[in-house]
């Protein structure tokens, strides 16, 4: 009889223990010889889980089972676990299009690997600023490598904005993570990539599993990734672009979604890490203010020579250290420095300067897709590429010259089809590709050709264009800046068009209930917009004069509130904006941050603005807010943490003197671990105070648990202390579960205490909690069963 799924993996195992055992190896020296985790040779030797394909390999080889006998052993494995099969194919399947898939901002001929041109960023945590407008856009001592948080077993948000490497850091980390458990060497979690699009109306497990498996060539059942991967394994459900969920109400329903689930029976399940832009301010706030949230910080201005010699190596130039020292050069004469501190910006500007080093580099965001997209599309169509146009009209030729000359025709209004696309998906149009680009007059079927060749054509052309890319069925853009640039490049062709795209604008900018929406998701295709409109010159007529886009701005920046902002947030974002309109703006925000009679909400915002454009009067304006005894507390603490943010060394002090006010409260807690964050030593010492003052109830464990986070050997004693004090209730539970959750073997003792009911100041929730938590964190200390 053929053994079962148990039966096959003890076999597996017994014939490992016996060559081993032939060795005289002890499971130490297995694991060294074979370089893996002794934890992977435990699990597989105590029947708890299947190796990988890889990792058999190497525990073979390291005992010499070789041929038939490894054959056999293969052949256990494949009966032992049909998920495990299924995990193995999935990773292996992650791996591949992790490496493989496109990504923007490339020419043809180019297309590197994207490990070989990625250059690891840093994030850096938001400290707690209820407006996601106030961004630090230079990294400084308290950055840590973006990796290091995917590494952490917790749910966060990583936030950047347009081309800030999102996508690029999440993939390299699945390809990392997909590699080192199929060698043997997987953590705590297994990631998994998705579109924040794809987990729109269906059960998270189901629609995770339907996203993963449009990769794979075997789909994954619905219910895959409802279970652990591994016993004592979390999913890490990585959801990049969340900002593109266009549908106000459908993205705050999903962040709802994943609150529930992070919070109800299967937290222990999943952890989330959300990539996206910066939202409308509180959107997060969906999701919970208790997960951490960081900004993925551009590129150190000391990076850029790296990130160029390792593009300028990628497109096969001779001696890239010398060109990347030219094109630094060449970003210095032309004030692209800042700008090129973008990832994607950078990769664009690399191959534009690689392409024509001879001619300068284009001035202003748009400036740089524009001249990119014309440089793709020769390419895609020189002559060098063999009658490109021939190659893709080849499968319509026997219909005849006809519809040759529609399929020609169509080649030739590529550009616009594609704007045309763009557009359609800026509104929101979520059908498939195809459907939306047949619409036009030119690119309708021809007679007596079938509808599947002519859509074959239309899908090859499009993919041809090197601006989209396949996604399961259907086509998208590579990059969500590309669909807004093509979007307002198309728009601005047309005058009527264009003065209604920027009617929009202006509108939506001057509405204050709207206002923060455009400065976040709509903020680069509205600098796009404005730039395109300008380059095109449509509207600036001898009966319309002062219509342009940048006279506009003129005209509203002396009286609409909210233009100085919008002006600011677009020079920043790397929008062509001329001198002396930034100068306008900045002498407007100077004087909204000293204006009195103004909310507090407008004069801080504008000290940041202020700040982060270099002006000084910035930090001055923030300092005055921070002192202003007449605001809150908690707004002076926020000014204090934006000073410190921005560098400015007054802040540390500012924030000591909130700890030192002994009445607690949100403010003075949030200060401790403000200054804990900043790596100042008197927030350590104010949070163990906190731990041990008896006042203070639930705040205590919120300060162990905080200290323990920095690295502090009292913050693990405390929350013992606390997990035995019965006068903190059911509190006693969630200190329990962190020092069990810290790897301290005493908080299982003390929930199994709880979970029987040995304490009657814990209530039948308290016990339910201590029992979930039980069966989570016990398994971690099997070898302390009492």
């Amino acid at each position: 009889m053929e053994a079962g799924p148990g039966g096959a993996l003890e076999g597996l195992a017994q014939q490992l223990r016996a060559a081993m055992t032939g060795r005289r190896l002890r499971q130490s020296d297995l694991a060294e010889r074979a370089g893996v985790s002794p934890a992977t040779v435990s699990n597989v030797f105590n029947l708890k889980s299947v190796p990988t394909v890889d990792t058999l390999d190497l525990l073979a080889h390291a005992v010499g089972i070789t041929g038939t006998d490894l054959q056999q052993l293969h052949s256990l494995r494949e009966r032992a676990d049909g998920r495990t099969r299924r995990l193995d194919s999935y990773l292996a399947a992650a791996l591949s299009a992790a490496r493989d898939h496109p990504y923007a901002g490339v020419l043809p001929g180019v297309t590197p690997p994207l490990q070989t041109v990625y250059v690891r960023q840093q994030v850096q945590q938001r400290s707690g600023t209820p407006d996601p407008r106030a961004l630090a856009h230079t990294a400084d001592q308290r950055s840590v490598p973006a990796e290091s948080v995917l590494a952490v077993d917790v749910t966060c948000v990583v936030v950047a904005g347009p081309g800030g490497g999102k996508t690029s850091l999440l993939r390299t980390w699945v390809a990392e993570s997909a590699k080192s458990w199929l060698t043997g060497h997987g953590g705590g979690t297994v990631p998994v990539l998705v579109d924040a699009a794809d987990l729109h109306g269906a059960a998270l497990a189901d629609a995770v599993a339907c996203a993963v498996s449009k990769e794979m060539v075997e789909a994954l059942p619905p219910r895959f990734f409802a279970a652990p991967p591994q016993q004592g394994v979390r999913w890490q459900i990585l959801i990049d672009g969340l900002d593109e969920v266009t549908d106000l109400h459908a993205r705050r329903d999903l962040l709802r979604r994943l609150a529930a689930v992070s919070e109800g029976p299967y937290a222990d399940l999943y952890r989330f890490v959300i990539a996206t832009r910066p939202l409308p301010p509180g959107e997060l706030t969906q999701f919970g203010d208790h997960f951490p949230r960081y900004d993925l910080l551009p590129f150190d201005r000391r990076h850029l020579p790296e990130v160029a010699t390792a593009w300028f190596g990628a497109v096969g130039h001779p001696s890239p250290g010398q060109a990347a020292d030219r094109f630094i050069k060449a970003l210095e004469r032309t004030q692209l420095t800042s700008i090129a501190r973008n990832p994607l910006m950078t990769a664009m500007l690399c191959q534009l300067h690689a392409a024509t080093p001879e001619q300068p580099l284009p001035t202003g965001r748009a400036g740089i897709y524009r001249r990119f997209i014309a440089l793709l599309h020769a390419r895609q169509y020189s002559p060098r590429t063999t009658n490109a146009a021939a190659e893709l009209c080849a499968g319509l030729a026997r219909y005849g010259p006809a519809v040759l000359e529609s399929a020609n025709r169509v080649l030739d209004r590529l550009p616009d089809l594609i704007g045309f696309l763009a557009v359609e998906r800026h509104h929101g149009n979520g059908q498939p590709t195809l459907d939306i680009v047949k619409r036009p007059s030119y690119t309708q079927v021809p007679r007596r050709v079938p509808e599947g060749d002519w859509r074959a054509f239309l899908d090859t052309a499009l993919r041809r264009s090197g601006l989209l890319t396949r996604r399961g069925n259907d086509l998208v853009f590579l990059h969500q800046t590309l669909r807004e640039y093509l979007a307002a490049q198309f728009l601005a062709r047309n005058e009527q068009a264009a003065r209604r795209a920027l009617d929009d604008v202006f509108t939506v900018v001057a509405d204050s209930n709207q206002f923060p929406p455009v400065l976040q998701a709509g903020l680069s295709y509205a600098g796009f917009l404005l730039e395109e409109v300008d380059h095109e010159d449509l509207l600036n007529t001898e009966d319309e004069k002062g219509r342009t886009a940048q006279r506009q701005l003129r005209r509203r920046v002396r009286y609409v509130l909210e233009i100085p902002f919008f002006i600011a947030d677009l020079v920043v974002l790397g929008s062509n904006i001329p001198a002396d309109l930034v100068s306008e703006a900045i002498n407007h925000l100077a004087k909204i941050a000293r204006t009195d009679a103004l909310e507090w909400y407008w004069r801080d915002l504008a000290a940041r603005a202020l700040t982060r454009l270099g002006d000084k009067r910035g930090a001055e304006a923030l300092e005055d807010l921070a002192r202003d005894l007449r605001a809150h507390a908690q707004r002076r603490q926020v000014a204090r943490r934006a000073l410190y943010q921005f560098g400015d060394a007054r802040s540390v002090e500012a924030l000591y003197t909130l700890t030192a006010d002994t009445r607690i409260g949100d403010s003075q807690f949030s200060a401790i671990k403000a200054l804990l964050q900043f790596g100042s030593d008197a927030g350590r010492e104010a949070l163990q105070a906190l731990s041990t003052d008896s006042r203070l109830g639930r705040h205590r464990v919120e300060a162990a648990r905080a200290l323990c986070k920095a690295g502090d050997p009292r913050g693990v004693e405390e929350l013992a202390a606390l997990a035995h004090d019965a006068g903190l209730g059911w509190h006693r539970v969630e200190a329990a579960r962190l020092l069990a959750g810290f790897g301290d073997a005493r908080g299982v003792d003390i929930l199994r205490h709880l979970a029987h009911g040995h304490d009657p100041n814990v209530d039948e929730r308290g016990r339910m909690d201590a029992a979930r938590s039980l069966a989570v964190y016990a398994p971690r200390f099997r070898n302390r069963e009492p």
